[in-house]
């Protein structure tokens, strides 16, 4: 029987969830218009100066080359009397106006938002589902986020906490973040702002929103677009303020540097896989290497695993953001549909720190689909990881 909605283009199957969502919820939401901040007070932090970003180093296609982006300034804004849910990106301001950081960045063109809450736009009207409120707190200090995993919760959200200290003063302040599974992202929120003193911690529940009578908002520079139908550089920027403080956290978390005597490859077990993994992974383990999932680990078992790597492969996935934790000349090769080679959220850090990083691409089922999974010759393996590679 033909599956029809399995041989959609990813940007129908966008377009048909909108529409979807705005029917069942068609009496329950609220029009708004969105706020630029240019028209908001913000507090300038940091100008956002033109940076190179590096590609990819693909094997068999492309040598590593760059190009210059000019980023956003980072900047807080202190919003009176708003409204804020759990897991979305939306501030909604009096008289029906809301705020939506990631609708300012000019590089990042198209961005279509995953918070729960959103439910279409339509001439620059905005439609979210109506909200009540649980609780309203005084002082806040804003943690919430459509970006929940691993990997851009470190990008986009963990970072904005070094700038906690310009509003913890002797008046208490209340951190609202997500409510996430993660526990090691909850564990690193906790280890963080145990720095600071009268400081509450908020972890909304599913759903839940909350009044805020004066709310700090942080705008960062660094952005991951969220979106299942284009394949562009401008879709991810990792800027160097968020990989300093990468590198702040790895100091804090990695007390000395391992032994690097360990070969790692990350397991997958959800889509963008490769289609004959088992395959491809035994190859490796038959080379000395340990299949890990990194989510079953603690935190600090996790730094530690990665920072005794000296060699780490496997299908790409948030998993890979725990090389930030890796001592130097570890080598780090990662397989990849060819729609996601324009990924560069890992390279200009890899650069940095002198980590060997590869790109290997298979051939990807779907071609039009970000999210394919793709098929990875096992002769194209051999050829990269022969003898010689494993020397030193």
């Amino acid at each position: 029987m033909l599956n029809l909605k399995k041989n959609l283009k990813p940007s129908y199957k966008i377009k048909i969830r909108e529409e979807f969502n705005f029917l069942m919820n068609f009496f329950n939401h609220k029009k708004y218009k969105c706020v630029h901040e240019k028209d908001l007070q913000n507090e300038f932090i940091q100008s956002g100066l033109e940076e190179k970003v590096y590609l990819q180093n693909i094997y068999g296609i492309s040598s590593q080359g760059y190009y210059n982006v000019l980023p956003n300034d980072i900047k807080m804004i202190a919003f009176d009397n708003v409204t804020i849910s759990e897991g979305s990106d939306f501030i909604r301001l009096k008289h029906n106006k809301i705020y939506n950081p990631y609708f300012n960045f000019t590089v990042n063109k198209y961005f279509i938002t995953t918070s729960p809450d959103y439910l279409k736009s339509k001439c620059q009207k905005y439609f979210l589902k109506n909200v009540n409120t649980s609780k309203k707190y005084k002082r806040v200090f804003n943690l919430v986020s459509s970006n929940k995993s691993w990997s851009h919760f470190l990008a986009l959200v963990l970072p904005k906490i070094q700038l906690l200290g310009k509003f913890s003063d002797d008046k208490s302040i209340t951190v609202i973040t997500n409510e996430i599974r993660d526990q090691q992202i909850l564990e690193l929120i906790k280890i963080e702002l145990s720095e600071y003193k009268n400081i509450e911690i908020v972890i909304l529940k599913n759903g839940e929103s909350v009044d805020c009578e004066t709310l700090f908002h942080i705008d960062l520079d660094s952005y991951i677009a969220i979106h299942g139908f284009l394949s562009s550089p401008h879709s991810i920027f990792i800027s160097k303020f968020t990989r300093e403080y990468w590198l702040k956290l790895k100091t804090k978390l990695v007390a000395k540097n391992n032994n690097q005597d360990l070969k790692l490859f990350i397991g997958r077990k959800g889509k963008r896989n490769v289609s004959n993994y088992k395959l491809v992974r035994d190859f490796f383990i038959n080379k000395g290497f340990v299949e890990i999932f990194p989510e079953e680990y603690t935190l600090q078992e996790k730094v530690n695993l990665f920072n005794s790597a000296s060699h780490i492969v496997g299908p790409g996935s948030s998993g890979f953001t725990n090389i930030i934790f890796c001592q130097e000349k570890t080598k780090v090769v990662w397989f990849l549909n060819f729609a996601r080679t324009c990924d560069t959220y890992l390279t200009n850090y890899c650069n940095e720190n002198n980590i060997d990083f590869t790109t290997l691409v298979g051939d990807d089922e779907i071609p039009e689909d970000l999210n394919s999974n793709y098929y990875l010759n096992i002769e194209l393996i051999k050829s990269y990881f022969n003898d010689a590679y494993f020397e030193n």
